[in-house]
């Protein structure tokens, strides 16, 4: 359609910048990789150096924020893979999985690809998911974090091991999944729903555990929020201080928006924790639309994508005039622009001149 030369549909600039014929060509001999040196037993070996070398780009361009959150993406894709994953209630709900380690505006520092039980084993005794926790935190050149995650990331022994590298974390945790953790002293704890009128006072874990067969005892204190109808808690681990806060709830029996007593680790994990949200939403909003058939296809555009999304919120973060802000449509197009215009001088057809 870029190519055609009627007035309603033809685009001058990328016309210019390429023919149709080197366009589909393109696609049609795209890769990232050597097909002859292909790791076997790597399922996204086609596009592996691909993100390798973004994660280093990112990683360079990161804003240095401490405050970090653990979560996965979905890159759509509808064919026929091995590492193919349906997730029920999810946007996307059939893709590739994408571990995203990034900060509260959706900048992604780092990606891993989800290819099944293969996908690290750097630590076996915490499973799959406290591999990519702590993969993906060891590469942050910080020395001390905050970590936010949900409970699909959350163990026991993920929580210590954090905590003997120097991190804090929130997150929440199923009740099945405390291991033999016991609680040694509580607080009272007033319910959110009944309108505090004073400060409450959080409830204090001691979790006492032992690893496998040795006789080793840890100990670590926990913030405790239970929520009742899920079973499932909220816990965090960070300085002795215990602040808190205020929100304002409906009341149903004033009629009216009133101000509540409230954990200040609730209200910072609401915030921190929609960086990977912002993320989907940006890259769904001016996703590359150019379809194909390769499977790898995809893994090569989220990626791009997600470079623009970063790119964007640096680009937010350097002083400027408010009214001189693009938005990220205006970034994307601003992008663009600069490529096709680099690009846009086309060699004549016709035969070669002699020298």
């Amino acid at each position: 359609m870029y190519w055609e030369t009627s007035s309603d549909k033809n685009n001058e600039a990328v016309s210019k910048a390429m023919s149709r014929n080197t366009f589909e060509d393109i696609l049609k001999y795209l890769h990232v990789y050597d097909n002859l040196t292909l790791d076997e037993n790597d399922k996204f070996g086609k596009v592996r150096l691909l993100w390798l070398l973004l994660n280093q780009r990112w990683l360079r361009a990161f804003p240095k924020d401490s405050t970090l959150s653990i979560d996965e993406a979905m890159a759509p894709y509808y064919g026929r893979h091995g590492a193919k994953q349906h997730i029920h209630g999810k946007l996307i709900c059939f893709g590739y999985k994408v571990w995203c380690l990034y900060n509260r505006l959706g900048y992604l520092v780092q990606g891993g690809l989800y290819q099944g039980a293969s996908t690290g084993n750097t630590h076996p005794e915490l499973g799959v998911e406290g591999c990519v926790v702590i993969d993906l935190v060891d590469k942050v050149p910080l020395g001390q974090c905050s970590i936010y995650k949900d409970n699909f990331f959350t163990s026991v022994r993920l929580l210590e091991e954090l905590k003997s590298r120097g991190h804090y974390y929130t997150t929440t945790i199923k009740s099945n999944r405390i291991e033999k953790a016991k609680a040694v002293a509580r607080g009272s704890f007033r319910q959110l729903g009944d309108v505090p009128t004073n400060p409450p006072t959080p409830l204090t874990l001691l979790a006492s555990y032992g690893l496998g067969e040795s006789s080793l005892r840890r100990n670590f204190y926990l913030e405790e929020l239970t929520d009742t109808s899920s079973g499932i808690t909220l816990i965090r681990y960070h300085d002795n201080n215990i602040p808190i806060d205020k929100a304002r709830r409906w009341s149903h029996k004033e009629k009216k928006q009133i101000q509540i007593y409230q954990p200040a680790c609730i209200i910072n994990y609401n915030c921190y924790l929609g960086g990977v949200d912002r993320l989907d939403q940006n890259i769904s909003s001016y996703r590359v639309n150019v379809r194909m058939k390769k499977w790898y296809w995809q893994m090569i555009m989220f990626p791009i994508n997600a470079s623009v999304n970063s790119a964007w919120q640096l680009y937010r973060l350097a002083p400027k005039e408010k009214e001189d802000t693009l938005d990220l449509l205006s970034f994307t197009r601003y992008i663009v622009q600069t490529y096709l215009a680099k690009y846009s001088i086309r060699v004549a057809p016709g035969p070669s001149q002699k020298l």
